[in-house]
C-alpha cells in the first residue's frame, strides 16, 4: 500500500455515512473517556462520495460517541476509497469455549440453512457468495450457513452476529491471528466464524442505501494512518460555524507539525494489549 500524507478535513456529522452498525456500551465507554481527556486521539477515516458526502471507513463507535456529547462536526483524515493506500479486509469473530453443536443449534432456530463441507469449498462458496459466513473448530471441517429466506447478505449477517454477540463473549481475529488460535502447541478451544470477502464498491453501496453490517466484520487497513493528533473537543463543541472551525483546524494543524516531530512506521507489528 502507498502511504501519503495525512490530509485532515472538518466534516459536518450529516454528510457521514455508515456502513455498519456500532455497540452501544463501546459508545458509552468511549463516550465517557472523551469527557474525561477532552481529546479525539485517533481522528476516523473517511473517503469523499458524490453529493458532497463522505463514507466512513474507520470510527464508527468514535463519530456515534461524538455525536453523543452533542458535536455538530468532527475532524477526519480523507483518504481515496477505493485507493493505493487502503486495503479491504474481513475480520473472524472467535467464540471462546463455544461447541460447534451449542453453535448449530442456536443458528437454526434464526432459519439459516447449514451445509458440512472442507474449508477449501467453503472459501469457494464464501467468495461466490453461496454463503454468508461459515464456523469450524478445527480449522477443515466447516458448518457453512445459507442465508435465511428473503434476506440481504447484510440483514442475514446482521441476524447471525447479534445472536452471539448478545452474550459479550466474542473476539475479533484477522487473518494472521488465526494462525496463532490455531496453535497445535497450545489451541485454544471455541468457535471461529468466517465471513465472505467484500469490495469497495458493495461498502459504498451499503453506505448509500442506509444498509449497514454489524459491527466488527470490515476491516480498512490504512497506510499512513494518523495517531496521537490528540484533537481538542471544545474546539467541535462550541457554537462557532463550520467556516470558523475550517480556519481553526488550519491553523491547529500547522501548528502541530511545526511544533512536533510526525514519524513514519512502515512495519506490521505485534502488540500485547493489557
Amino acid at each position: 500500500m502507498h502511504a501519503e500524507f495525512p490530509r485532515l478535513q472538518l466534516l459536518a456529522l450529516e454528510e457521514v455515512l455508515f456502513h455498519e452498525e456500532v455497540g452501544a456500551e463501546r459508545v458509552e465507554r468511549l463516550r465517557a473517556q472523551l469527557m474525561q481527556s477532552g481529546l479525539l486521539r485517533n481522528p476516523p477515516i473517511a473517503a469523499p462520495l458524490e453529493h458532497g458526502r463522505f463514507i466512513l471507513l474507520d470510527g464508527a463507535t468514535r463519530v456515534t460517541a461524538l455525536q453523543r456529547l452533542g458535536c455538530s462536526a468532527l475532524v477526519a483524515q480523507l483518504v481515496d476509497y477505493p485507493g493505493a493506500g487502503v486495503e479491504l479486509r474481513t475480520w473472524s469473530h472467535f467464540l471462546p469455549q463455544w461447541k460447534l453443536e451449542e453453535f448449530e443449534e442456536r443458528i437454526c432456530r434464526l432459519g439459516f440453512r447449514l451445509y458440512r463441507c472442507s474449508a477449501a469449498q467453503a472459501r469457494h462458496a464464501l467468495a461466490n457468495r453461496a454463503f454468508v459466513a461459515a464456523a469450524t473448530m478445527d480449522g477443515e471441517q466447516m458448518l457453512a450457513l445459507h442465508p435465511p429466506e428473503g434476506l440481504s447478505v447484510a440483514s442475514s449477517l446482521r441476524r447471525l452476529v447479534h445472536a452471539y454477540a448478545g452474550t459479550g463473549n466474542f473476539q475479533r481475529v484477522s487473518e494472521e491471528e488465526i494462525a496463532l488460535l490455531r496453535n497445535p502447541a497450545a489451541p485454544l478451544p471455541g468457535v471461529l466464524v468466517v465471513f465472505p470477502p467484500f469490495t469497495p464498491s458493495e461498502i459504498r453501496h451499503l453506505a448509500l442505501s442506509g444498509e449497514r453490517l454489524p459491527a466488527g466484520i470490515t476491516r480498512h487497513l490504512i497506510a499512513g494512518r494518523l495517531l496521537q493528533a490528540n484533537i481538542p473537543l471544545a474546539e467541535l463543541l462550541s457554537p462557532t460555524s463550520m467556516e470558523e472551525k475550517t480556519q481553526w483546524l488550519q491553523r491547529w494543524w500547522h501548528e502541530r507539525l511545526r511544533h512536533h516531530r510526525m514519524r513514519y512506521y512502515p512495519e506490521p507489528t505485534f502488540v500485547l494489549e493489557e
